[in-house]
Formats: structure tokens, sequence, C-alpha cells
């Protein structure tokens, strides 16, 4: 069997893209919890961006949009927003200690990214997003 997201994780939603950037999320390995090591990752981000990964306990599958992005987290359900910045690869990896006692949760994260290049004339982009359900 192949597959192409951890076990306890699922992509959804679409990237909501800026000419110089088509942003994606990943995780760096399956949720389990207790984990202090877990996290959340992003590539293809504009290159050194600042950004915020947004993890929230609901998620609007249909997305909003905010900021001229789609976004799928439920901005009225408790949320956490963390910086985030690019390295000159548009790569990111934010880590979220996964805590005791916490599996069977489900949280869901994506990055929104602001894109300073010329060609987007300071344009926001954001990421797919994710449905992390925390393993035992």
């Amino acid at each position: 069997v192949m597959q192409l997201s951890p076990l306890g994780t699922q992509r959804f939603g679409s990237t909501s893209t800026t000419c110089s950037s088509a942003p994606w999320i990943g995780v760096n390995r399956m949720p389990v919890q207790s984990d202090s090591g877990f996290a959340f990752t992003s590539s293809e981000a504009p290159q050194g961006a600042l950004g915020a990964l947004a993890i929230g306990t609901a998620s609007v599958p249909s997305g909003v949009p905010v900021l001229g992005v789609t976004v799928f987290i439920d901005p009225g359900a408790p949320l956490l927003v963390l910086g985030a910045v690019s390295n000159s690869l548009g790569w990111c990896k934010r880590n979220v200690s996964l805590p005791a006692g916490s599996q069977g949760i489900t949280a869901y994260g994506q990055f929104l990214w602001f894109d300073p290049s010329i060609c987007a004339g300071g344009a926001f982009s954001a990421t797919n997003a994710m449905a992390v359900t925390i393993q035992p």
C-alpha cells in the first residue's frame, strides 16, 4: 500500500497562489500523541517570506475568502496562530507538540504567506489545508 500522506493526515482545499508562489502544506511524520517533534511544513512558499500557521479546531471545507485567499480553517472556532518564516528555497517547518492523552483529536492547519515579490505586488498566498487526527 502506498501512502502519499502519513496515517492520520489528509489534505483538502486548494492553494491560493500569486505569480511567484503556489505553496502547499505537509507534515514531517505521522501525528502521534506525546510527540514533541511533530511539525507542519510548507513548500513552494514565497522565498524569505513572513507568514503564519493557523491551527484550528474546525474547518470550512468550501473555504472563506480572507485577504484575497481562501481560508479553510474556521475563524469562528478556537484557533492558534503561530508565526512562520520561509527560507530562501520557500520551505518552512513549524513544530507543534502533541500532548499526551490527545489521541483521537482532530485539528486543521493552513499556512498564510505574504508575498513581497514585485510581480505579486505585496499580495497574500495560502496553502491548501490539512486535517490531522492524533494517533495513539
